[in-house]
């Protein structure tokens, strides 16, 4: 939902008034549409792999070596960590909802081709995602074990 919600607010700044001239839009299929998919796509996942990123900073407990603990340093230690989880919690839980609701609201307030210029914009975010990241590392990984 993140990266729909990044594509929904990309396109509800550029897309043309109903009133305006076709000919400012894109011709479906051409270098130019398409261009616009994939910047609009790698754009938005970038960000929305940003934003999991600051969760994962804010949950993110860190080990601490002592050589002797207190009971009163171990429990403030827990209650740290754990106002920590509930606040990523909260804070992913409201984001998310926030994401289905832009989305939902975009769909409702957009045309048809306007709702599927967002569904082709998500698909390559989702693209980059799930194929060309992971592929990219492994190749990545699979030349530097070589070297």
């Amino acid at each position: 939902w993140s990266c729909a919600c990044l594509n929904a607010i990309f396109f509800s700044s550029t897309i043309p008034a109903p009133d305006s001239d076709p000919a400012c839009r894109p011709e479906a299929g051409s270098v130019a549409y398409w261009s616009q998919k994939i910047t609009v796509g790698v754009v938005s996942a970038t960000a929305g792999d940003f934003i999991i990123l600051l969760l994962f900073l804010l949950v993110r407990m860190r080990i601490e070596e002592r050589v002797e603990w207190t009971d009163e340093d171990k429990a403030r230690r827990r209650r740290q960590w754990r106002c920590r989880t509930i606040a990523f919690w909260i804070i992913a839980v409201l984001y998310k909802s926030f994401c289905i609701f832009y989305v939902c609201d975009f769909i409702a307030n957009v045309s048809k081709e306007d709702a599927m210029q967002l569904l082709e914009a998500t698909a390559m975010s989702l693209l980059q995602d799930l194929v060309l990241k992971p592929a990219t590392l492994a190749i990545i990984l699979a030349v530097v074990s070589t070297l």
